[in-house]
């Protein structure tokens, strides 16, 4: 995102209202390049470090026109309806790589218990409002899903 324009009104030697005008924050696909933070949290890795990635846009579209994107096709979002369903963070958003899993994903089914490890995958999706523009927000962590047999 970059600044395009600044104008200001001054009265009695102050500025009273500052205008700030924004280009970037849309693309052909809908949304920006993410700002991307790893997040260390307790209990979230597990094969690789304990962590949450946090993917985050500043945009102009509206809640509902970001959250209906999340899934649509291009996006590199994709569904993996094992266990309870999730959706797997993408390889690259937006020109974007993304980290790599710790470990391939693998199922396998052994004495007394079924393993799924499906890599990071989404933990969250978040919208915050702030004056016109939209903070969005994809959290993602590693996916292990354990089912016994009894």
């Amino acid at each position: 995102m970059v600044v395009e324009s600044v104008n200001t009104e001054e009265q009695d030697g102050g500025i009273t209202q500052m205008l700030v005008t924004y280009v970037g924050l849309t693309t052909p696909s809908g949304l920006p390049p993410p700002v991307v933070r790893l997040i260390p949290a307790a209990d979230k890795g597990v094969y690789g470090p304990p962590l949450v990635i946090e993917a985050e846009y500043v945009t102009d579209v509206s809640e509902t026109q970001f959250l209906a994107g999340q899934l649509s096709q291009g996006s590199g979002l994709e569904r993996v309806p094992v266990f309870s369903p999730t959706t797997k963070m993408p390889a690259s958003i937006n020109g974007f790589v993304m980290p790599k899993d710790p470990r391939s994903a693998f199922y396998q089914a052994g004495t007394g218990a079924i393993s799924n490890y499906l890599g990071y995958c989404v933990l969250s999706v978040s919208c915050e409002k702030r004056g016109i523009f939209l903070v969005a927000r994809n959290t993602y962590a590693e996916v292990e899903q354990i089912a016994f047999i009894t």
